[in-house]
C-alpha cells in the first residue's frame, strides 16, 4: 500500500475573537489517501496554516513539476524510518 495524496485541512470558526489566542478557534486535520482506496483522517495540535504550508510547500530535494504525489511518498517513508 502506498500512499497517493496528502490533504491538509484547516478548520477556522467563521467569527474569530481576536482577544483569544487558545487554539480553540481553528484545528488541523488531514486526510490520507492511499492506492487501495483507503481513506484515513489525522489531527494535529499545531497551528493549522503551518502545519498546511508544511505539507504543501514543494521539497528542495523535488524537481520542478513534480507531483504531490513525490511529496506524499517522502512523508510515509519517513514515518515509517523513524518507527511511526
Amino acid at each position: 500500500m502506498r500512499i497517493t495524496d496528502v490533504e491538509p485541512i484547516v478548520l477556522r470558526l467563521a467569527q474569530v475573537d481576536t482577544t483569544r489566542a487558545d487554539g480553540t478557534q481553528d484545528a488541523f486535520l488531514v486526510r490520507i489517501h492511499t492506492d487501495e482506496g483507503i481513506v484515513g483522517i489525522g489531527e494535529a495540535d499545531t497551528s493549522p496554516y503551518l502545519a498546511r504550508t508544511v505539507i504543501e510547500m514543494p521539497s528542495s530535494t523535488r524537481s520542478r513539476g513534480a507531483s504531490r504525489r513525490c511529496s506524499s511518498a517522502r512523508i510515509r517513508s519517513r514515518s515509517t524510518a523513524s518507527g511511526s
